[in-house]
């Protein structure tokens, strides 16, 4: 029986509505694990994938490879053929990983490709203050895949203003010695659990700030995640001990992170136990899928969170993590908090 679907569609502003009778809201609610891990605990870790650079105006992975392969036939390391057949590969890593460190002078370098390649196109969708600073204002450490140094900006910058609202103090001042010292951390030696701090920001994958040691190629990934490795024991033992909250992440770019699921799961009691989400960009004609993507996620014990673009488009992130950084208690002590924690201290 075929079934009819009206032309008309409720005026709901806060979900939009699919024929499957799924319903995928503006703004996803708040997993009580999630307040729990943020408000209570402190052990909430947000891990910011590329969805969130791309929505500043850096460039895709796809975008960039594009790019290093122009750079070679510009610069008549390959001619127009083997550029058009290097742009038709499947894998932007794959093609990255072709680019760097050709036989030739004119060749691109890995500090090129990250800092000519990996900038701004002008084009972005929102600004730091729209996506990065709600997100920066949650209760949590945060670890990327990312290069850019967009969120270290926004921390040091919160970190400006918090030092600032102590007024003027001696350096060795208890009130001083309160003051945030957030610290963002690019080396492999540097992924560890006592760097896992509230504010602090882990780049597992290095930085625009040292390119050399950028995680790029599909050797440098093989190297990166080796078992028994700093970052795959790190890794490992995040999942295991921390609540993890995924922003800006899609189905291409989990597969990095893959192994150290499955790997985890070999020693777990099950993905049942684990506690982490993912917020999830879906238009209203997708919710169709929502099942589907949410026992995908589910087999690597992640709770899918999706919210509808179909408004907005990808900027509708800046809105739910505005009113998620609201709802969930802020970071920053106040300073008449601070002030009671150092008399207490001298009781």
């Amino acid at each position: 029986m075929r079934l009819r679907r009206s032309l008309k569609t409720p005026n709901l502003p806060r979900s939009a509505f699919s024929r499957a009778g799924y319903a995928i809201p503006l703004v996803p609610r708040i997993p009580s694990f999630i307040r729990q891990a943020a408000e209570e605990d402190g052990t909430l870790v947000v891990f910011v994938g590329a969805g969130v650079s791309r929505l500043l105006g850096y460039p895709s992975w796809d975008d960039w490879a594009c790019w290093a392969v122009g750079q070679l036939h510009d610069r008549d390391v390959v001619d127009y053929y083997v550029c058009e057949r290097l742009k038709r590969l499947k894998s932007p890593r794959q093609i990255l990983s072709m680019c760097i460190d050709q036989p030739s002078d004119k060749g691109l370098s890995r500090e090129e490709l990250v800092g000519k390649g990996l900038v701004k196109s002008g084009k972005s969708v929102i600004t730091l203050n729209d996506v990065v600073k709600p997100l920066y204002d949650l209760n949590a450490s945060y670890v990327t895949t990312n290069y850019d140094d967009s969120i270290g900006s926004v921390a040091d910058a919160a970190a400006a203003r918090a030092s600032s609202s102590l007024g003027t103090v001696n350096a060795g001042s208890a009130l001083a010695a309160l003051a945030p010292q957030k610290k963002v951390f690019y080396s492999e030696a540097e992924m560890n659990m006592g760097n896992l701090k509230a504010g602090n920001i882990l780049h597992i994958h290095g930085s625009v700030k040292e390119p050399r040691n950028a995680v790029i190629t599909l050797g440098d990934y093989a190297r990166r995640y080796a078992v028994g490795g700093f970052l795959s024991s790190f890794l490992t033992e995040l999942f295991s001990n921390r609540t993890v909250l995924f922003v800006g992440y899609g189905l291409e770019e989990l597969e990095i992170l893959d192994f150290v699921f499955h790997t985890w799961e070999l020693v777990s009691h099950g993905p049942s136990e684990r506690r982490h989400a993912m917020l999830h960009p879906l238009f209203r004609e997708d919710a169709g899928l929502l099942d589907y993507l949410k026992r995908y996620y589910a087999s690597m014990g992640i709770e899918l969170l999706p919210y509808s673009i179909s408004s907005k488009g990808y900027a509708q992130l800046a809105e739910v993590l505005s009113k998620w950084s609201r709802r969930l208690r802020a970071r920053d002590i106040s300073v008449s908090a601070q002030k009671r924690l150092i008399d207490r201290a001298f009781l």
